[in-house]
């Protein structure tokens, strides 16, 4: 989504919703013609003192509003008209397919000037006094009808249900609406008059019929709610919108949390639907990687339940199944500039600063949702000219700033809440480019630290198998394959199918399975586990023919999918995939004469990462930056690397194709992922 990055031009130095606070100066100043617009919201408060309260909550909205605004224009009118050939779709049509919903924008994109104008304004420069008035009045209305209202601070009601946008969305009417749809909505909720359990409500995730889409990635501005209940498309930054949206027009201090980067994933941002005076998440998040731990849905690396936990024999020797997805940091949007952050656009280089980590309107509340540690770190004297310092994460285009602290006039650095079991690089930033200042530090999962530093005068020789973590939600194609059966045959109706080969563990990657069997067969077929369906990215059948080991070829052979599909299994390309379309069918091979099998390469639906050959990979090893040890094209599922420095983190390349990269440290003979 578009994001604005606010540039302060002038000194602010006091917060408070007071009619002559620098915040309110500063907001009529920058109005421009629209000023006059934002008093007339304030005359028409002053007029009665019943109005007092209304008349603060006008000045905490009128105060921050050019921190907020919406892109306008003719571009984003004309790209907005998606949303009228989508309603079309919906009158037409009782399904809409994602494909539908493509070709919709697509369409609206292709016929579009390029050229057209588009016009980031704030707030303050653009709404109305009649908007303002009327949100402000709807709002107090549903908050005073609230039963919970006794729970909800003034403060709290200001930031996270008086706000009439939640993001850059274009503002609408919204609220009555809504009230009208939460009121309804009562009838259905236990113990509807407590805050808790209509939250709790809401964040059911079969309460809202979001759902993931492409759609996004072409609409590049966020949308309002009547877009939202249009599409019912997008991305977990659309989800929460849309939640928030329903919750504060319920009464609810509904707020909108963020983690900036995972720890371990590529990355992302992730948006969380928070509640404002719920001061700590039921279960606090531990980042260790634990079967326990999967079942939090603030972290968990599966979407689904795991039904198993593999056992160290159920793994080969050098994999391990990571459950979580780590969190360095957990940020809140707040509707007020925080006075932290502005001290900072007040007293700091703006040359050092990393903006999208130090936006305004945000505040820290890690502890709310993880157990966190601190880490100390201690600038060198070439440093000491930097007023602030970050730690950063590790992705493929460069490391990011999540978390930042101001140096003592000694250069000492405290970063505190931090999320634990996660690799962090101390990090300056000159002109937005991030410079390590220090050696790496893991803040492990008793609070300790460990700073990982290279040795180049000691070498170590590598066997490296994956490029990137294997997260349970891999795990349930390993399941399913457990059990599958190899046979033979001779008549094409497997009537006299002799089994050759029973997988009784679990097959992470490319297996191999040895056939004694030394009786010739035509047919050779794949059958899942009673009951079950194939997953199935690669079958390799290997043969006898004139003395020589050869694999084999033929043609794919499938009691009900088709020719396509059956093909899947048999095209020595393991991103794709043969799935049963029914329980019990299997995938075959027909040769063209009986042969003696020697052996069957198999591998189920993967992610891709593991090392695969003919693909050419790089290993890098970080000393103060990172350092090439060599590129090697694989000849079988892994690669070896020699003579490589010790004792630090590590990044393997795929030069031929694929994304999914992650550090990793090197400990017995096994990656550990960062």
């Amino acid at each position: 989504m578009i994001r604005y990055i606010f540039n302060i031009s002038i000194v602010l130095l006091f917060l408070g919703c007071t009619p002559d606070s620098d915040l309110m100066k500063y907001s009529l100043k920058t109005a421009g013609d629209n000023k006059q617009e934002l008093l007339k919201v304030i005359e028409h408060y002053s007029q009665k003192k019943s109005d007092s309260l209304k008349l603060k909550a006008a000045y905490f909205l009128i105060e921050n509003m050019w921190l907020h605004g919406s892109f306008y224009g003719a571009k984003v009118e004309q790209t907005n008209r998606v949303f009228d050939e989508i309603k079309k779709l919906k009158i037409t049509q009782t399904e809409i397919r994602e494909e539908d919903i493509l070709k919709s924008i697509d369409d609206v994109l292709n016929n579009m000037d390029k050229d057209l104008p588009n016009t980031y304004k704030t707030d303050n420069q653009q709404l109305s006094a009649k908007y303002i008035i009327s949100n402000i009045e709807s709002a107090f209305s549903i908050y005073n009808k609230s039963p919970w209202k006794s729970s909800v601070s003034f403060q709290d009601f200001c930031e996270y249900i008086l706000p009439y946008r939640i993001r850059s969305e274009q503002p609408e009417y919204w609220r009555d609406f809504l009230f009208t749809r939460q009121e309804q909505l009562k009838e259905v909720i236990p113990h509807c008059d407590n805050l808790d359990s209509v939250f709790n409500y809401h964040t059911l995730t079969t309460y809202y019929k979001m759902e993931a889409s492409d759609f996004i990635k072409k609409y590049k501005y966020d949308q309002n709610f009547s877009q939202l209940e249009i599409t019912l498309k997008g991305d977990c930054q659309d989800y929460c919108s849309y939640e928030i949206y329903h919750l504060r027009a319920a009464g609810i201090p509904a707020t909108y949390d963020y983690i900036p980067n995972w720890g371990n994933r590529p990355a992302a941002e992730h948006t969380m639907v928070g509640l404002a005076n719920r001061r700590q998440a039921s279960i606090l998040a531990t980042n260790e990687n634990s079967i326990r731990n999967s079942s939090n849905p603030i972290n968990s690396a599966s979407t689904k339940p795991i039904p198993y936990h593999f056992t160290h024999e159920d793994l080969p020797a050098n994999l391990y199944v990571q459950y979580v997805k780590t969190i360095p940091k957990v940020y809140r949007n707040t509707w007020s500039a925080q006075k932290d952050k502005i001290d900072i656009y007040n007293t700091i280089d703006e040359k050092q600063l990393f903006r999208p980590l130090l936006q305004l309107n945000t505040e820290d509340v890690t502890d709310r949702y993880l157990e966190t540690g601190d880490i100390n770190v201690t600038m060198s004297q070439s440093f000491r000219d930097y007023q602030i310092a970050y730690l950063s994460v590790f992705s493929r285009k460069g490391w990011i700033p999540v978390t930042y602290s101001i140096p003592d006039a000694n250069g000492k650095l405290v970063f505190e809440k931090l999320g634990k079991n996660i690799l962090y690089l101390p990090t300056v930033c000159s002109k937005g480019e991030i410079i390590p200042f220090a050696d790496p530090v893991i803040l492990n999962s008793d609070g300790e630290t460990e700073i990982i530093s290279c040795s180049e005068n000691q070498f170590i020789n590598m066997t490296l198998n994956r490029k990137f973590p294997y997260f349970s939600y891999n795990c349930q194609h390993t399941l399913a394959s457990k059990g599958i059966v190899f046979e033979g045959a001779n008549l094409k109706d497997f009537c006299d199918a002799k089994r050759i080969q029973t997988v009784d563990y679990y097959p992470f990657v490319m297996s191999h399975a040895q056939v004694t069997e030394k009786k010739k067969f035509k047919y050779i077929r794949c059958l899942p586990p009673k009951s079950g369906r194939l997953s199935l990215a690669e079958m390799q059948i290997f043969g006898v023919i004139n003395n020589d080991t050869v694999k084999l070829s033929g043609t794919s052979i499938s009691p009900v999918s088709g020719e396509e599909e059956q093909k899947k299994a048999l095209d020595n390309n393991i991103l794709t995939y043969f799935r049963s379309r029914i329980n019990d069918e299997w995938v075959g091979l027909e040769l063209e004469k009986p042969i003696q099998i020697t052996s069957i390469e198999f591998c189920p639906k993967n992610d891709a990462n593991n090392v695969i050959p003919e693909h050419e990979y790089e290993l890098l090893y970080w000393n103060n930056k990172w350092i090439s040890c060599g590129k090697k094209v694989a000849t079988t599922y892994y690669v070896d690397f020699n003579n490589v420095p010790k004792g630090t983190i590590y990044w393997l390349k795929c030069l031929t194709e694929g994304k999914e990269e992650r550090i990793f440290t090197y400990e017995n003979g096994m990656q550990m992922w960062w």
